[in-house]
């Protein structure tokens, strides 16, 4: 229980440096009728009181720890063996994210799939899954296990490690799914024949224009990045004469946000670039794949080029109060400008330190870095809007 008042506070309470993965919850006493409180979920014994030190050196003397256990629940061994886990304070910025890949694509690949192929689990009546898999009463309940496996694990591994377990144990593998198209009024009745967590396996060049655009949206919504990547792919195949532009936007903004969020700049980038190229074809102005390419840049620390992106759409669209506020808001998120437009603390802050670098930086109001090449009327390398 933490023993202060966040009554008035809206900001995340945030860990760092904790060697667990947790699930944390806080929920504030203006938004319910109970006091502030942090629940830690999935905790084994050991860590208890490596977790009591980090968080007492993050609280002080805000926090009680009042040393009883509220409730017990099982914890499946599955469950367990799908959470890689690894120690937060191992992780450092210095290691190449292809490296951080690797050790999470062996951990599923390898050391997952041997260990769990050798558990004992209560769904096969103590029996190993490869013991079990030589009896066909199992083969429904192995079935079902694997799928919560596909379920669990991380979107990148999850082909490679259902075809393996299921190869191993000697199981159906998972063939692509032809889909024949009915002459039903609704063009996505065709799609309702199965689950949403198997269309990444449609044949989707036999998918017709109306169903893609369709199936894109739902699995957006639901979350099924695999068939996101599937569909939004497969409708960039097709002439872009072929549908409504809007539906190629689409595409492009869920193939740009999921290779971000997986990391693969370079390839989000690709795709910002296609778009802007078939935008400018149809007469399409390109700002929104440009504060894309912004955030883009920055995250792979090119300010360089985000800089030139922002200078370019400050002076292409400097009467459009729709991408101004857009551009904004951009600077907001990233924490370069306060909500009211402000420059932010943390701005200040690398201001400061920059200008120590003699690197270039500019704000409304703010003058030249001292020492710097640029001079006092001329803006250096990075605009932030009114």
């Amino acid at each position: 229980m933490l023993n202060r008042p966040f009554a008035d506070s809206e900001a995340p309470l945030t860990l760092e440096n904790t060697p667990m993965q947790l699930a944390v919850g806080i929920l504030f006493g203006k938004e319910t009728d109970r006091e502030a409180r942090l629940v830690l979920q999935g905790l084994p014994a050991y860590e208890h009181e490596n977790l009591e030190t980090n968080i007492r050196d993050v609280l002080g003397d805000f926090i009680q720890i009042p040393g009883k256990i509220l409730d017990r629940r099982p914890i499946s061994k599955t469950q367990i063996l799908t959470e890689c886990r690894l120690s937060l304070q191992q992780i450092r910025q210095d290691i190449a994210p292809e490296i951080i890949e690797k050790i999470f694509t062996d951990y599923y690949g390898e050391f997952f799939v041997e260990t769990w192929l050798a558990f004992p689990l209560g769904l096969l009546d103590g029996k190993t899954p490869v013991k079990a898999a030589k009896e066909s009463q199992y083969t429904i309940p192995l079935l079902a296990a694997i799928q919560t496996i596909e379920e669990r694990i991380p979107e990148e591994v999850r082909n490679d490690v259902v075809q393996k377990l299921r190869s191993r144990l000697g199981l159906p593998t998972q063939d692509t799914i032809t889909v024949s198209e009915s002459s039903d009024e609704d063009p996505l009745a065709v799609l309702d024949a199965y689950p949403v967590w198997r269309w990444h396996r449609f044949d989707v060049s036999k998918l017709s224009i109306d169903v893609l655009a369709g199936g894109l949206q739902i699995v957006v919504g639901m979350r099924e990045m695999r068939a996101v990547i599937r569909f939004a792919e497969e409708l960039l195949t097709r002439p872009m004469d072929s549908m409504p532009f809007p539906s190629r936007i689409m595409a492009f903004e869920a193939l740009i946000t999921t290779a971000q969020a997986k990391g693969k700049f370079e390839e989000a980038l690709l795709w910002v670039e296609r778009a802007k190229n078939e935008s400018a074809a149809q007469g399409i102005p390109d700002a929104a794949w440009c504060l894309h390419e912004i955030m883009l840049r920055l995250m792979q620390g090119d300010t360089e080029t985000a800089y030139d992106v922002v200078q370019y759409v400050a002076t292409k669209y400097q009467d459009d109060a729709t991408v101004m506020n857009a551009l904004q808001e951009l600077f907001i998120r990233i924490g370069m400008l306060n909500p009211d437009g402000t420059p932010s603390a943390a701005l200040a802050q690398a201001q400061v330190e920059q200008r120590t670098e003699n690197q270039k930086l500019w704000t409304p109001g703010s003058s030249a870095p001292t020492g710097s090449a640029t001079s006092s009327t001329t803006p250096s390398k990075l605009w932030v809007p009114d």
